[in-house]
């Protein structure tokens, strides 16, 4: 089966500051970005990688992740959309024609594993759709604008989704053509599957599995790497 990994890394990253592009900053001396595309082509069953990128981040991309990543791994570079949902519909348009199956992970996410891309792909073949998630641990409360608590919802029920979301091709395409064509933004790409009637199996993630949004998340991504390396 060929699959294909599509990695969204167009975002402003606000959070980081103005100039200070997440997927380039550095993680263990290399970009964030670089980190997670080595681990990812460390997966044998991923054959085609696309990468979104900012229309002027694309030449310092291919200048300063290439060198970081093994050699024989072709990756397609794709100019992102003004939305993250848009970035992934542009991508998914040149997958090639053999591929059946799409993986979409964040770019700003370095420490997944081969084990993690493995299991999405086995129970993608089973389900159609998947992504991982984690148990809410905390407490959770719906809050109102002005900062008041209208209730405590029930955690148990509660997860804190991650990437990858795999997905069968023909359904991920059914779910972007369908929003783009009745204006609708979803927070993920398994919500524009849910919106077609179709079950999204949520696997178990892990919790090093962090997504890089700010300088907290980083200092915290520097820690685990120092205590296994940047690759698992």
């Amino acid at each position: 089966m060929r699959v294909a990994a599509i990695v969204p890394a167009a975002g402003e990253g606000k959070r980081m500051g103005e100039g200070r592009r997440k997927p380039f900053l550095l993680l263990g001396g290399r970009p964030i970005l670089a980190v997670t595309l080595a681990n990812l082509m460390r997966c044998p069953q991923l054959s085609e990688f696309l990468v979104c990128l900012r229309e002027e981040d694309m030449e310092v991309g291919e200048r300063v992740i290439l060198p970081h990543l093994p050699l024989g791994r072709e990756i397609r570079w794709v100019e992102g959309g003004a939305r993250r949902q848009d970035s992934v519909f542009k991508a998914l348009s040149r997958v090639s024609e053999e591929t059946e199956m799409v993986l979409i992970h964040d770019g700003v996410r370095p420490f997944i594993s081969s084990r993690l891309l493995s299991l999405a792909i086995e129970e993608t073949k089973r389900w159609g759709a998947t992504t991982f998630g984690l148990p809410v641990t905390d407490t959770i409360k719906l809050v109102r604008q002005d900062g008041l608590a209208v209730r405590t919802l029930d955690r148990g029920s509660l997860w804190v989704i991650q990437t990858p979301q795999t997905f069968r091709r023909d359904i991920i395409l059914e779910a972007h053509r369908r929003a783009r064509e009745e204006g609708f933004e979803g927070p993920d790409d398994a919500s524009l599957v849910e919106r077609l009637g179709r079950e999204v199996k949520v696997l178990v993630g892990h919790p090093e599995n962090i997504k890089i949004t700010n300088y907290q998340d980083l200092s915290l991504a520097e820690k685990i790497a120092a205590g296994r390396g940047a690759n698992e």
